[in-house]
């Protein structure tokens, strides 16, 4: 058995804000059981534990993980579109330099 580390609590949180940005949905096994199936390079980390590992870690820290989620959710960038979806970026977090254009964008729009 491999213990979590907060590197791991964080990846789990960016994982889950970006699929599930409300509760809805965190505790059901299809968004564990594609994590712990993904190829893709990227998301390598999730390999450090099972499918049923990751959804029971949430399962058992809801409140610290859901404490976390929101820190990443906070972050995600806002895509603009508004049409019925969520407008956050599910791929981007909003770093230091994307603020200071975006607010750059709203001095100009006033």
């Amino acid at each position: 058995r491999v213990p979590f580390t907060d590197e791991d609590r964080d990846h789990l949180a960016q994982y889950l804000a970006t699929r599930f940005p409300t509760r809805d949905g965190r505790m059901g096994n299809s968004a564990y059981k594609d994590l712990g199936e993904t190829d893709d390079p990227s998301w390598a980390w999730a390999r450090q534990h099972t499918f049923h590992s990751w959804r029971e870690h949430y399962k058992m820290n809801p409140n610290m993980m859901d404490a976390r989620i929101d820190y990443y959710l906070d972050r995600l960038k806002d895509v603009g579109h508004h049409h019925g979806h969520d407008p956050r970026s599910h791929t981007r977090l909003v770093g230091k330099g994307d603020e200071e254009e975006e607010e750059e964008e709203e001095e100009e729009e006033e």
